[in-house]
């Protein structure tokens, strides 16, 4: 009886190790494409700014968007420095591509739909996040240092003044210099 009692657990542990193992691969599977999708800002200022997307994995990214804070220079040093939160919307990333955009192919947008350029005393971009749905539509957040599930991004949104940024034409686009399986 002690032996089909020690029989039995074992044979639960196996089984228990077996479903933690299947499920890891399932997540593993599932977070394949989204940790080949990556995002960086280049420069400060708003003369400098440029910003990267890149799609490594070999099929398209789609619903995708950028939003971040920007730290914009008070004319008048009595008055405060202001934060304004950004969102862009993007076309849909193609397979294995990389795009820039330019600082002069960003506009803010007011309620009236007046355009203009993004303010020139731009100090600096903080919390900022690339959201987009993979191949199988589920959503993803991509921070500075870490990858996150569309329901856990929602903690992240900007909170400060709302600025309409929309991009004017389309941005330049080149072929990853990895994709795929073997991009890391």
């Amino acid at each position: 009886m002690a032996f089909t009692g020690v029989a039995t657990y074992y044979g639960a542990r196996v089984s228990q190790d077996q479903l933690d193992q299947s499920i890891e691969d399932s997540e593993r599977e599932a977070r394949s494409q989204a940790t080949q999708v990556s995002f960086w800002f280049e420069g400060q200022g708003t003369e400098n700014l440029v910003l990267h997307v890149m799609n490594r994995s070999p099929d398209p990214v789609g619903a995708s968007q950028m939003r971040f804070q920007l730290r914009i220079f008070s004319a008048d040093e009595s008055e405060p420095d202001t934060m304004a939160s950004a969102q862009i919307i993007l076309d849909p990333l193609p397979p294995c591509s990389l795009q820039t955009i330019e600082p002069g192919q960003l506009r803010t947008r007011s309620a009236d739909g007046e355009r203009a350029k993004l303010p020139r005393r731009i100090m600096y971009v903080t919390d900022r996040y690339f959201a987009f749905r993979d191949r199988n539509g589920r959503g993803w957040g991509r921070l500075d240092d870490r990858l996150v599930s569309m329901k856990a991004l929602a903690k992240y949104e900007p909170v400060h003044n709302k600025v309409a940024v929309e991009l004017v034409g389309t941005p330049k686009r080149i072929s990853a210099p990895e994709c795929g399986d073997n991009a890391k």
